[in-house]
């Protein structure tokens, strides 16, 4: 029997069009913001690089990074931030074109001609002044771990709004 929330993630993510890898558990994304330390109401840069470790490869359509990796924000309490918007706001409703990723082979995710994307564009306003952890999570179909499987592919980085 399927959850509603196994069928919810299913339709959310209806990017990859191509070969699904066997193990999905081992396709990763890595996180980086482009500074640690950021003025309060400024632009946290985020960039995402997805990587096939799996043994054959992936074809997917290329889409805003918002939409082929799921980002959690936390406090330095450890305490999850809630988006004001649960719809990720880069413009594209449709594809681009084709990527592969071959076994071992890496890919930094662009839009727009930059690999930098705003922390706006997953619904998270400027967060006010504090330590913060943002955490990535691929989610284009066929590469969206199960939720059991999410802590082990979660990729971290760290930054801080000042005042």
């Amino acid at each position: 029997m399927i959850s509603f929330l196994g069928v919810a993630l299913l339709m959310a993510t209806s990017s990859l069009v191509a070969q699904v890898p066997d193990s999905p558990q081992e396709v990763r994304a890595r996180i980086e913001t482009n500074r640690r330390a950021y003025r309060a109401g400024e632009m946290v840069g985020v960039r995402v690089t997805l990587y096939n470790a799996t043994a054959q490869a992936i074809s997917f359509v290329q889409r805003p990074p918002a939409h082929q990796v799921r980002l959690r924000l936390y406090d330095s309490k450890g305490r999850q931030v809630k988006p004001v918007s649960s719809r990720p706001s880069q413009r594209m409703m449709g594809s681009t074109h084709m990527v592969s990723l071959d076994p071992g082979e890496e890919l930094t995710l662009r839009w727009q001609g930059s690999e930098w994307s705003d922390l706006r564009d997953w619904g998270y306003d400027p967060p006010a002044p504090g330590e913060y952890s943002v955490v990535s999570i691929p989610r284009a179909r066929g590469v969206t771990p199960a939720p059991e499987n999410e802590v082990a592919l979660m990729d971290e980085a760290t930054f801080i709004i000042e005042k």
